[in-house]
């Protein structure tokens, strides 16, 4: 049996975060769990069905057309959502931030970029803390 060295990460895997900045959980949420979320998004892009442009809670892809949606991005995700807002409060989620950077963990914001396979928009890599204010 492997020794956790916090609440659910074992002593080599935050050192191989340490060592590399990545950490692959894999199975590490239940499939019901998956389900639950994609079931989740698909209903919030059923939300973009009438929808002429983007708004406060979508960005729509250029190629969007009010009965055919196709969304971009889905801003705060953890405020229209009870499904995704329990997820990213789980400790599922937070036991193995935890384990990796301590206890001190707050929620900024989310966004959920789509990344569709049919169509999208590239979204290149950057990062977010450079680009947003510490508050």
């Amino acid at each position: 049996m492997k020794q956790t060295q916090g609440e659910c990460l074992t002593a080599e895997q935050v050192r191989f975060f340490d060592d590399t900045g990545y950490l692959v959980l894999e199975n590490h949420l239940e499939l019901d769990v998956i389900q639950d979320i994609r079931d989740e998004i698909a209903r919030l892009e059923l939300l973009a069905v009438g929808m002429t442009e983007s708004d406060d809670k979508f960005d729509l892809e250029d190629s969007h057309e009010p009965d055919l949606p196709r969304i971009r991005r889905i801003k705060l995700p953890h405020k229209q959502s009870d499904v995704v807002k329990e997820l990213l409060y789980s400790d599922s989620i937070l036991a193995p931030v935890r384990d990796l950077i301590g206890p001190n963990v707050r929620l900024r914001t989310t966004k959920l970029n789509m990344k569709s396979a049919e169509y999208g928009a590239p979204i290149e890599w950057h990062q977010d803390l450079a680009l947003l204010p510490l508050y």
